[in-house]
């Protein structure tokens, strides 16, 4: 397959899609490997071809989703680490006629599933799921030399799946040239009763990691109010590296603790009443793209703060879904005084629901995946009838994770 300016003048006809994935043991089960295994899924679903998700051998091989045509394999590797792991095989496992989907980025992995691909003429893509996000490329050890590794990959491939538009310039700090089209994981959202009468607290829900949920933005904020307007905020969550005793410190330090309850995970069931009973979320990260935690909310009807760190905050705060607020204290004070201070409004909730079921919806990110592909030469069948629309067999969702 070769390009001009024109654009393809070949066609490579897609039989297959190939999902690799390689990560550790100790690797996280959130959103990220959730939104990875919902995307191949629904690959398989749209065009009704043989779908194959590859996780390491004796590494993280969680099976998040299970569906029709969806296939899960796993990969032998050398090494077992992040940085260390590198594929064996990979003869056995792809064949010309098959479209490959890398996962996240910074990797040997992927350098070496590439390289072998470009070697064989065989298209990929890259789903980075947020990794070449400013704040995170910026803190990277050995920058310069592991951009001059990563950009041949991002460049060559045949398109980075973005998520938003957004993300494009992050993207081209590490690789101008890349090819990249935005198509978000979509939400089937599932319908329920709502609850009536919320409770007087605000949310928050996620993982205890200071600096990438800007946890101590938030509690800077909650300080920022006088006492009389400081919202009851409940803190839940799983601990990231310690981070959890270090925020029961800060609330302690700043003398929040009349305001600020830090408790520890519910599980999946009781998160889901936690942010459906509540009388708003905040999720305040320094970056991130699809929260999950954003969308457990809203398809709970409640409603729902978010810093506009957040690419998905413009997709949402346009179809007034939730509140935008700027990643700064006096403003997330504000907007939490404000959202306690409401009175509930079922009307809303619906809206809130329908809106996100709406601005998710699977159907139109298919749609624009599979034209952004068709522009770079590649050809996917569509399988007919619907696609995309009902929640998907063995889908466990979670509520800590981004779902980028």
């Amino acid at each position: 397959m070769t390009t001009s300016a024109a654009g393809p003048s070949t066609r490579y006809r897609v039989r297959r899609i190939v999902h690799v994935y390689l990560r550790p043991a100790s690797f996280s089960t959130g959103g990220v490997n959730r939104a990875a295994q919902q995307w191949a899924a629904r690959m398989a679903d749209h065009t009704g071809l043989p779908t194959v998700y590859v996780q390491a051998a004796g590494g993280f091989e969680g099976r998040l989703v299970e569906a029709p045509g969806l296939e899960h394999r796993t990969l032998a590797t050398l090494g077992g680490g992040r940085q260390t792991m590198l594929p064996r095989g990979l003869g056995r496992l792809l064949q010309a006629g098959d479209l490959v989907y890398l996962h996240e980025g910074w990797t040997p992995s992927n350098l070496v599933i590439a390289a072998w691909c470009r070697r064989r003429r065989i298209p990929y893509v890259v789903m980075p799921h947020g990794v070449y996000e400013r704040s995170i490329v910026q803190a990277s050890s050995l920058l310069r030399p592991r951009t001059w590794l990563e950009r041949p990959t991002l460049e060559r491939a045949a398109g980075v799946h973005l998520y938003f538009a957004s993300e494009r310039a992050h993207l081209a700090d590490v690789a101008p040239r890349a090819r990249a089209f935005a198509a978000p994981t979509g939400r089937a959202v599932q319908d329920g009763p709502l609850v009536a009468d919320r409770h007087p607290y605000v949310a928050w829900l996620g993982r205890y990691d200071i600096r990438h949920k800007g946890i101590d933005v938030l509690l800077d904020g909650v300080a920022s109010l006088p006492e009389e307007q400081r919202p009851q905020l409940r803190m839940v969550g799983q601990d990231h590296l310690g981070d959890r005793a270090r925020v029961r410190d800060r609330v302690a330090q700043q003398g929040l603790a009349p305001w600020v309850t830090v408790e520890d995970e519910l599980p999946h069931e009781e998160a889901g009443r936690f942010l459906g009973e509540a009388r708003a979320f905040v999720h305040t990260p320094r970056w991130e793209c699809l929260p999950t935690t954003v969308l457990e909310a809203l398809e709970r009807g409640t409603p729902t703060l978010l810093t506009d760190t957040a690419h998905v905050a413009g997709l949402l705060g346009d179809a007034g879904l939730v509140t935008v607020v700027p990643l700064e204290p006096a403003a997330i004070g504000e907007a939490l005084h404000a959202a306690a201070a409401a009175a509930d409004d079922p009307a809303a909730a619906q809206r809130r629901r329908a809106g996100l079921a709406e601005s998710l919806a699977w159907e139109r990110s298919l749609g624009d995946w599979a034209a952004a592909l068709a522009a770079a030469g590649i050809d996917l069948p569509r399988r007919l009838g619907d696609s995309g629309a009902a929640p998907l067999v063995g889908d466990r969702r979670g509520t800590e994770e981004d779902a980028g």
